[in-house]
């Protein structure tokens, strides 16, 4: 590798892991994914650990995050027990598929905030003034949060469609 690509793989994971840190993100997980997504080629638990300096131990049991959070495939080649990680390079469905936990998720929360405030609507108790008034609020929040990941797999989905009726025309085309 070259000392310019060597110094800008370093640049991004030094960066990737400091930001990713402030949202929770393992700088562990951080730093495995990001030498598979550069690597170019599958990569076992042995030379990841090499890589990065981690216990094979803490490499393989980070992968299992990995794969479950990521664009991160476990495989094993014809005839041979060893397995290899590589980076598929495409992290929108894996986006995707966040953004629909996290709608489905957030709709159960407003339901039940709802059925809270109903239950809360006729108590007309101190606590209870002051819990519907907690409720109301977070539901609104919640609400904004699901309106703004309806319009983000809105988008998604149109971007979806406009690729692959561009893939079709160009089909066509040959």
């Amino acid at each position: 590798m070259s000392k310019t690509t060597e110094e800008v793989k370093r640049d991004v994971m030094d960066g990737a892991v400091e930001i990713l840190s402030s949202f929770g993100m393992s700088p562990t997980v951080t730093q495995l994914y990001l030498e598979l997504f550069f690597s170019g080629e599958p990569l076992g638990l042995k030379e990841l650990s090499g890589r990065t300096g981690y216990s094979v131990s803490t490499v393989c049991t980070s992968m299992d995050l990995l794969e479950s959070m990521l664009d991160v495939r476990k495989f094993t080649k014809p005839g041979s027990k060893k397995v290899y990680y590589i980076c598929e390079h495409d992290t929108k469905p894996v986006f995707h598929k966040k953004w629909m936990m996290s709608h489905k998720a957030l709709h159960s929360i407003i339901e039940k905030l709802e059925e809270a405030e109903a239950r809360l609507r006729d108590d007309r108790s101190p606590e209870a003034k002051s819990m519907r008034a907690y409720v109301a609020k977070l539901r609104m929040d919640y609400e904004l949060a699901h309106s703004i990941l309806t319009k983000m797999l809105e988008f998604y989905s149109h971007e979806a469609l406009m690729k692959n009726g561009k893939e079709e025309r160009q089909k066509k085309r040959k």
